[in-house]
């Protein structure tokens, strides 16, 4: 493994065990407000929203993700289904 590719592991790991670690505070700063859940939903959801506008223009790949808007509307209606619907119905 290069050493460029081993850094950019390593920050990868980095920012996504602090993702992780934000978990139970950002819960318990939930709870403690008596944020409703689909409160909670909504939130959760425009953070991933605008993460992932993000991920997206950094690569490069909008316009070519506009080109085959058919393919991602129905990977976003998928991706709806499992975290709203799925999850919360558990």
């Amino acid at each position: 493994m290069t050493n460029n590719k081993k850094r950019t592991a390593d920050g990868i790991l980095i920012t996504k065990n602090v993702v992780a670690g934000l978990f139970p505070v950002l819960t318990v700063i939930a709870y403690a407000n008596s944020l409703p859940p689909f409160a909670a939903l909504a939130w959760g959801s425009l953070i991933a929203a605008i993460l992932s506008f993000c991920v997206v223009m950094f690569r490069g790949e909008l316009m070519q993700n506009i080109l085959n808007s058919r393919e991602v509307i129905i990977d976003i209606i998928l991706a709806i289904f499992i975290i709203a619907i799925v999850v919360y119905g558990l």
